[in-house]
């Protein structure tokens, strides 16, 4: 059921310094509903009469805001008459009926963050009959306990799910609002119901979370979600792809503010920390300018919460690639997968080519006794291959 707006109020926070001392100042003042995100991000949840001048007595806490509405971008409509199959309006048509790849998605996990999912739906089952659903997060149900390190809902493992289908049981939890579901389908549809609504990676699995649903939230008799919830929604799956450790795609379905209110956003983000004397952002060259204090703060924490604030953290770490090599990277994972589905996972590019060297290069060892050094060279890249990490 929608939770009134008036009944839950939460908070997105900025921090520094160890999460023990953090964790002592909030208890301190009675505050006992927080989940970190990691180390410098943290949201909180409060009842709705919550007095935010308690923020100014928590050293650690260097910027907060409110939670903001969130809403689906999809629109359902029954019997649409200019609808195209998602497999034709993405040219997956073309892509499955090549006799040279089969991409299905088959060892991809998929994560869907909106109003949950119909788990009975015959699209979402394999063919043994099991489900594609790995974990299932329902935020609003109270039917068993929260995932770890959670504070609400109820999570349901693949077993979990199965025995509910075979029991033709769909109480665990329910897609009332339909997108989660649609979102779903359009993913990894097996197109049982409809062959024309085949999904783009039918092969592929699913980790679910149903977010939070909030009536009047900004809008009288609206329903939307919490932007606090939804950056919950990611922590917890990115905890699930580090436990499975299989690749992972994060489906955005739900979505906020135009890129103005982002600017805006960012600049009521900085001007409220300490230390911070003036910011401003030019959106026609994309620079972000920002006086500081620096007998106040430090000029790496500033860039901290920049990287966290717009999520390009793992890309100020990673190595730049010119556009050839990431094409060529591209092309060479295209024809590793295909060779891996083809040998029906006994090969891939990396061990063919190694096959191959090895093969010709005992073939010319015994072949050419007197010239070794074609043998001997192939030997070697044979060894290259192998200790070269993927």
């Amino acid at each position: 059921m929608p939770i009134l707006n008036s009944e839950i109020r939460s908070y997105n926070i900025i921090f520094t310094g160890k999460k023990e001392r953090l964790i002592q100042s909030l208890q301190e003042n009675n505050l006992t509903q927080y989940i970190f995100l990691n180390d410098l991000l943290m949201v909180l949840y409060v009842e709705s009469n919550f007095n935010e001048n308690i923020f100014n007595n928590i050293n650690q806490i260097v910027w907060w805001e409110r939670s903001y509405a969130m809403s689906s971008l999809i629109n359902i409509t029954n019997n649409l008459l200019q609808g195209v199959p998602v497999r034709q309006a993405t040219d997956m048509a073309y892509m499955g009926n090549n006799l040279y790849n089969s991409l299905e998605g088959r060892g991809t996990v998929i994560a869907i963050i909106d109003s949950g999912i119909d788990y009975l739906n015959q699209d979402f089952l394999n063919e043994d009959g099991s489900s594609k659903i790995l974990y299932l997060w329902d935020q609003e149900s109270n039917y068993k306990s929260p995932p770890e390190g959670m504070l609400f809902g109820s999570e349901f493992t693949r077993d979990e799910i199965n025995e509910a289908i075979s029991n033709n049981n769909g109480d665990l939890s329910r897609d009332e609002i339909g997108t989660g579901t649609v979102t779903a389908s359009i993913a990894v549809s097996q197109g049982k119901n409809n062959i024309n609504y085949k999904g783009i990676a039918p092969k592929a699995e699913l980790i679910v979370v149903k977010l939070r649903s909030y009536i009047s939230l900004f809008k009288e008799g609206r329903i939307n979600y919490q932007n606090t919830d939804f950056l919950v929604a990611i922590s917890y799956i990115i905890k699930k792809f580090k436990e499975i450790n299989r690749p992972i795609i994060l489906n955005f379905t739900v979505g906020t503010t135009s890129g103005r209110d982002i600017s805006q956003a960012l600049l009521n983000t900085f001007s409220q920390i300490p230390g911070i004397t003036e910011i401003s952002i030019n959106p026609y060259i994309g620079t972000i300018l920002i006086k500081y204090e620096e007998e106040t703060i430090q000029p790496m924490l500033i860039i901290g919460i920049i990287l966290k604030v717009l999520g390009l953290e793992d890309e100020a770490h990673s190595e730049n690639k010119s556009l050839v090599t990431k094409e060529s990277i591209d092309i060479l994972d295209s024809l590793s997968h295909t060779i891996y589905e083809k040998t029906n996972g006994i090969l891939d590019l990396k061990s063919s080519v190694m096959l191959l060297l090895g093969t010709y290069a005992v073939y010319d060892i015994k072949t050419r006794p007197g010239v070794r050094p074609a043998g001997i060279t192939c030997l070697w890249w044979l060894y290259g291959l192998i200790n070269r990490p993927n």
